[in-house]
């Protein structure tokens, strides 16, 4: 529905003004202002295969906007992440993982993190879930 990017050039922003005003695609792209990423996520950037000759589009591997949506937690972001988990399939491990990498970057109170965390594995994962995993969010993590 829009892009949100992470990191682009001067002459990209110019490229999409030359394409608005060409009439083309209209697709919102935003310079994302604050985002709440995991560790090293960078290392897991994925090259899409587009039949572009001068823009190379690099997306994050699935697990990392799924936490970075969590952090900010809003009811379209979890919308956003059901979406996701029906079209990859996400792994609970690998959040959990991801979980543990993110928690100590994430601003704001820690308690917050978790619950919203607990609640997105209870929307995709269930209930049962979601309480059998509590002890691993909240065990070896000091609030910041």
């Amino acid at each position: 529905m829009d892009l949100d990017l992470w990191e682009a050039s001067q002459e990209f922003w110019t490229a999409v003004e030359r394409v608005s005003e060409q009439g083309g695609p209209r697709i919102p792209v935003h310079k994302a202002a604050i985002a709440e990423v995991p560790y090293e996520f960078e290392s897991r950037l994925r090259r899409l295969e587009l039949k572009l000759r001068r823009l190379e589009v690099l997306v994050p591997e699935p697990h990392d906007p799924v936490l970075m949506k969590t952090a900010r937690g809003e009811s379209h972001d979890l919308d956003a992440i059901e979406d996701i988990h029906r079209q990859v399939g996400l792994s609970l491990e690998v959040l959990v993982d991801r979980f543990h990498e993110t928690k100590g970057q994430v601003t704001g109170r820690h308690e917050s993190f978790v619950i919203k965390f607990q609640s997105m594995v209870a929307r995709l994962f269930g209930e049962e879930t979601a309480a059998a995993i509590e002890g691993q969010l909240s065990s070896s993590s000091a609030p910041f």
